[in-house]
């Protein structure tokens, strides 16, 4: 158990990445009847903000080395930063903790479902990734959270870039329920061009597609827009049963658009993400926290929780307070000559 001792107060950071050079989650028929019996795009769940406890996995090489320099704590703050923005209108939260693997075998590239076996943390959603990944752009895997293995999902990119995070918001947005803006009834990750059973009109859009209604249909973007977002959105002139061209999103978290483009969620995205946020698939993954306040220690104490928080805290006559928790934060701090603090995790 790693310890660190602090004479002010410790407060821990996160991390995410991605897979191959694109998603490889894959949508059954099963995953199609789910969501349809569920209505979950326009029935949420819950209007307060949930927050979720993930454990951010960092594989290394075996001799324990980085092999980049993307995983400065500036970068990895600011990345999470980013992703709890994007994913507050859906009232959706994480606190993170972050721990190392010396792992040759998920260095270049990871693989579920034996990272789970191997290194699942219970009661935390567990995000993997790979540090030595050799691909042009990022990639990953999620498991949707009505699977066998909900809150586990990779991501593995090549280097620190822009699309870390819309690969990581992408394989997020699987994980509470969300499908390809592609999707066709179905079919799997890699749909065929012009796959999508949608009509551009929208008339089937409950029954069929991503089963989203104020997404456009999409035929699949395929990364064939590159920076010029607007430009080659329907890259193979697609047209749908009733003779129309395809105009789909190039914004939207889902597709399969350059990720620099990547900027939202539609409205009923949001909705059915809070769905499951809501539901019992995922409340296994909740936040954890101890919240004290005002207090004043004079003899040896140990807390234990996901996250412990204090607004005052206060440590004299010689006191050692242990603290073991993923997250500490502590707003004010007092800690008298021959007293410490012990934060473990």
């Amino acid at each position: 158990m790693k310890k660190t001792t602090l004479s002010i107060f410790f407060i821990l950071i996160c991390t995410l990445f991605v897979k191959s050079q694109s998603c490889e989650t894959v949508t059954t028929a099963e995953d199609i009847q789910e969501l349809l019996a569920s209505n979950s795009r326009s029935t949420g769940g819950s209007l307060s903000i949930k927050y979720f406890d993930v454990y951010h996995h960092i594989f290394l090489n075996d001799a324990g080395e980085l092999s980049s320099t993307v995983w400065s704590e500036e970068k990895i703050s600011n990345l999470m930063d980013e992703v709890n923005n994007t994913f507050l209108p859906a009232y959706i939260q994480f606190k993170s903790c972050i721990t190392y693997h010396s792992d040759s075998y998920y260095n270049t590239a990871v693989w579920l479902p034996d990272a789970v076996d191997d290194y699942k943390v219970p009661d935390y959603m567990n995000i993997y990734y790979a540090t030595s990944f050799n691909a042009s752009r990022c990639g990953g895997t999620a498991f949707y959270p009505w699977s066998n293995h909900p809150g586990n999902l990779e991501v593995d990119c090549p280097d620190y870039q822009n699309s870390m995070l819309a690969t990581l918001t992408h394989e997020i947005g699987h994980s509470f329920g969300l499908l390809h803006t592609h999707s066709g009834g179905g079919s799997s990750s890699t749909i065929p061009n012009c796959g999508t059973e949608e009509l551009v009109n929208g008339t089937n859009c409950a029954t069929t597609g991503d089963l989203i209604c104020d997404t456009p249909a999409d035929p699949n973007i395929d990364f064939q827009n590159s920076s010029n977002c607007y430009q080659n959105i329907n890259p193979y002139n697609c047209q749908d049963n009733n003779g129309e061209y395809y105009n789909p999103d190039p914004t939207n978290f889902m597709s399969y658009s350059w990720p620099d483009c990547k900027s939202n969620f539609s409205n009923e995205q949001e909705v059915r993400m809070n769905y499951y946020a809501s539901s019992s698939d995922m409340s296994p993954f909740l936040s954890s926290t101890t919240n004290f306040s005002n207090a004043t220690y004079s003899s040896n104490q140990t807390f234990s929780d996901h996250n412990i928080e204090f607004n005052s805290l206060s440590i004299s006559n010689g006191a050692d307070v242990t603290l073991n928790a993923c997250n500490v934060t502590i707003d004010n701090l007092t800690i008298n000559s021959g007293s410490k603090i012990t934060i473990q995790h």
